[in-house]
C-alpha cells in the first residue's frame, strides 16, 4: 500500500495502473461517483480487467487533493 498526504492508502497496483493509464495518454477523472477516462475506446482488454479490479482505488486517486 501507498500513503498519500493525509492518510490516504492506495494499493501499489492501482498506483502503478494510474501511472500507466497516464503514460498511454488517457486522464482519470471522477464527477458523480463515476469514474471517467478519457480515451477509453482504445483501452485493450487486460487494462478494461484492471480497472475493473481496482476501480475504488482509482477514484481515489482521481479526485485526490493534496490536503492543505
Amino acid at each position: 500500500m501507498i500513503e498519500l498526504a493525509g492518510g490516504l492508502l492506495i494499493s501499489n497496483k492501482a498506483f502503478i495502473l494510474a501511472i500507466d493509464l497516464e503514460f498511454k495518454g488517457h486522464g482519470l477523472t471522477v464527477k458523480d461517483g463515476q469514474l471517467y477516462i478519457s480515451q477509453a475506446s482504445q483501452l485493450n482488454v487486460q487494462d478494461r480487467a484492471q480497472i475493473k479490479q481496482h476501480r475504488r482505488h482509482l477514484m481515489a486517486l482521481a479526485g485526490y487533493e493534496v490536503p492543505t
